[in-house]
């Protein structure tokens, strides 16, 4: 698995990288820990559900972020991979 992302003013500004929906399935649940390695270290990190109405307050949503804080320094616009490797951890590259 692997997913991709350009990261926007909004997820830079909070550290945050948006995980759509169709790809939720591929992490662990919502709230759970787990270990992604960065550039040679390794920290916990979890997806956090985020309720929205940015499309009318009649469709009131869900949008879900993968919370990176202590592991690196998201910029607008560059480019994320996630990528589940083969003993089931997680690598996050930028570029």
């Amino acid at each position: 698995m692997r997913y991709r992302r350009k990261i926007s003013r909004e997820e830079a500004g909070k550290n945050l990288v948006l995980i759509t929906k169709n790809m939720l399935k591929s992490f662990p649940a919502v709230g759970e820990s787990f270990k992604v390695s960065f550039e040679g270290k390794e920290g916990d990190v979890m997806i956090v559900s985020v309720p929205c109405q940015c499309v009318g307050p009649d469709k009131p949503h869900e949008h879900y972020y993968l919370e990176v804080d202590d592991l690196c320094n998201l910029r607008w616009g560059k480019i994320v991979s996630i990528a589940k490797n083969d003993n089931g951890d997680f690598s996050l590259r930028i570029q």
